[in-house]
């Protein structure tokens, strides 16, 4: 992005002050944007978005992303570049669920038994990769998870290919040899938890496309990595990389409205203490929701149509929450998956933090209760003899606000796919939107709602600005819906938690 010594370098806006606006910046830099013509701005009183770290007791506790995967090539590389220092999680590989009558399996025994499930599914996703307009990626869209595991457990036998005599049953109509329905619950219930909602209102091809490649485990997260006193230094370091090379911040700054004034593009902010800017070029780092509430946006490319359904996206009410353990009460390291929707794993200094769905938010209070009990009970324990309850530290979503991830419904991901396509109209009049909750494609893989998803994004906006700079928008399309040049790896853009 680098400017003739005699110009004035073209003015760069970001609004979001998230991970996806904060690295956007920092790829701009990287390419040769002057700092000093970049301005960031971000709607509430502080940096960073979901990322959030506090200490208490000499303990940190994330109250947004807990863990970096192994496969997040873009966040790890920053991170390395900024002397971020990043340690081995506990084993994340190790995993147990939870029966209905409260007993307990291991990771190994229950991918033996959903191996049948799982092997159709990769099935399914790889077909879905290849083909993502295609009638099975139809198909899937317009199914709920829960509709997607019933239609599994109905058609797989327990073993693939099944032997002589499992043929015969099926030939006469016998349903013994069908996969344990408590195995596809569970399976169901290792997604639950993140999504924020019930199965019956969680997108099916979403959860195809967050399959883990191998035997192993469901999902592809494998939370390998901790960041070293908080998740939140990597905000931290990027601010001050930022700070450092001449980048302006604007907090309490939400923008309101984008107009076209020639060349330039105006901008209008929600707290009128803050003066209208004017730029050359604008990224859009916000979900969905905040972009449905930008006027102005139908003149640069955008349908109105699309704009009023921007804000149709739905998002989690997830809650999440650490307590810390009692002296003496030791738990293994892992995740643990319970049959009531949520998920549980030991953190580091005696601690256990816990992700629960929480589609009712009127009273967080009695579900924390719930989940310790429960989890306490699977255990053989009370919750007052394994927790101390006081201590804990709890971080809710608001929805509309502040969601945790973004999570799809039924038919949702092709209407996501609608505002990607819908976005790189908007190019030509140098506008380019990012973020983790807007789609993502990077080579053959997809995702939403995933900070490496953001920043992979974020890269790839600057990208698009860059070519439209220089009067090469055919070539937008690539950068789009095929992934960018800078892609360093094929890897998958997945959570981190």
């Amino acid at each position: 992005m680098s400017e003739p010594h005699n110009r004035t370098p073209q003015r760069l806006a970001i609004a979001g002050g998230g991970i996806t606006g904060l690295t956007a910046a920092y790829y701009a830099i990287q390419q040769g944007q002057p700092g000093s013509a970049i301005d960031v701005y971000e709607g509430s009183d502080r940096l960073g978005g979901q990322i959030r770290s506090v200490w208490r007791d000499g303990k940190v506790i994330n109250k947004g992303a807990e863990f970096i995967d192994s496969t997040h090539t873009e966040l790890r590389a920053i991170c390395a570049a900024l002397n971020v220092p990043l340690l081995p999680s506990t084993d994340q590989g190790e995993q147990s669920f939870q029966r209905a009558d409260g007993s307990i399996i291991n990771g190994a025994e229950f991918m033996e038994a959903f191996e049948p499930v799982f092997y159709h599914i990769r099935r399914h996703r790889e077909e879905v990769l290849q083909n993502p307009e295609g009638a099975l990626a139809r198909k899937l869209d317009q199914m709920s998870l829960a509709e997607y595991m019933a239609h599994m457990g109905a058609t797989i036998p327990r073993q693939n290919p099944p032997p002589f005599f499992a043929r015969v049953k099926k030939w006469f109509g016998m349903d013994e040899n069908r996969v344990d329905p408590e195995i596809l619950t569970m399976a169901m219930q290792a997604y639950v938890s993140e999504s924020g909602r019930a199965p019956e209102e969680i997108n099916a091809r979403q959860f195809v496309h967050e399959v883990s490649s191998t035997n192993k485990q469901i999902l592809e997260s494998d939370c390998a990595y901790r960041v070293e006193g908080g998740t939140e230094k990597i905000v931290d370091a990027l601010k001050n990389y930022l700070t450092q090379h001449g980048v302006r911040f604007h907090e309490n700054a939400a923008l309101a409205r984008v107009d076209k004034q020639g060349e330039k593009l105006q901008l209008n902010f929600e707290n009128t203490a803050t003066p209208p800017a004017t730029t050359d070029r604008l990224l859009l780092a916000l979900p969905t929701y905040s972009l449905a509430k930008i006027e102005g946006l139908e003149h640069l490319g955008l349908p109105q149509g699309t704009r009023a359904k921007l804000a149709d996206m739905q998002y989690t009410n997830s809650v999440k929450f650490t307590v810390p353990l009692k002296p003496g009460v030791k738990m293994s390291d892992g995740n643990f998956f319970s049959i009531h929707g949520y998920q549980a794993w030991s953190a580091l200094d005696g601690q256990m933090t816990f992700l629960a769905s929480a589609k009712d938010m009127k009273s967080p209070k009695q579900l924390i209760r719930d989940v310790l009990e429960d989890f306490a009970r699977s255990h053989g324990q009370t919750s007052e003899k394994m927790f101390v309850l006081e201590q804990g530290s709890v971080e809710f979503s608001n929805p509309g606000k502040s969601p945790c991830y973004a999570s799809p419904g039924k038919g949702q991901v092709n209407m996501a796919e609608s505002f990607r396509q819908a976005f790189s109209n908007m190019a030509a009049s140098g506008v380019s939107v990012a973020g983790s909750f807007l789609p993502l494609r990077r080579g053959n893989e997809y995702g939403i709602g995933f900070i490496e998803a953001g920043v992979v994004s974020g890269q790839q906006a600057i990208d698009q600005l860059q070519l439209v700079s220089k009067g090469r928008a055919p070539y937008l399309e690539k950068i789009i819906g095929h992934g960018s040049d800078h892609d360093r790896s094929a890897s998958s853009a997945r959570a981190t938690r």
